[in-house]
């Protein structure tokens, strides 16, 4: 019953109003929200992946209705400051767990079809491509539209 809920609260989400919904969520109701919060600042929610794909998995999304990174990009200044506090995040949350530090992470995250919902969000995971005990979730990372940001050097680019 309760996965029943959870899938048709999901598939709203995808709708014109349930993205409404889920901006205000996130930009002003995150205590709404029942997950295991990491990190919260006045830029980024930071929790617990309802899903995980490996051990930690952590998403990481701004407190502000933006429907994907492209749009994110097109924002400016207001854009890059967004971006570079979820990097900022991304990095405190990393040196917070021993298991990020040890086993390494990966930093990405979901644009075009393969983003499920229409709110920009970032992973953060100890899950690596071809290496992850979970290989078909981590396999699936490396489809295409997918967006990959590399913490070394901070780039980014399509994969």
């Amino acid at each position: 019953m309760l996965s029943r809920v959870r899938r048709s609260l999901f598939e709203f989400s995808k709708t014109a109003v349930g993205t409404a919904i889920v901006g205000t969520v996130f930009s002003r109701c995150t205590f709404l929200l029942p997950v295991r919060r990491r990190m919260v600042t006045s830029w980024v929610f930071a929790f617990d992946h309802p899903r995980p794909i490996d051990s930690v998995h952590v998403l990481l999304v701004p407190r502000r209705a933006i429907r994907d990174l492209l749009s994110l990009s097109r924002s400016g200044r207001l854009g890059r400051q967004y971006f570079a506090e979820i990097l900022r995040t991304a990095g405190s949350l990393v040196r917070a767990d021993a298991r990020l530090m040890e086993n390494g992470y990966a930093l990405f995250c979901n644009g075009g079809d393969r983003q499920e919902v229409s709110q920009l969000h970032v992973h953060l995971t100890t899950a690596a491509i071809g290496r992850s005990r979970h290989s078909a979730a981590a396999s699936s990372i490396a489809r295409d539209g997918r967006y990959r940001l590399s913490t070394r050097g901070f780039t980014l680019s399509a994969v």
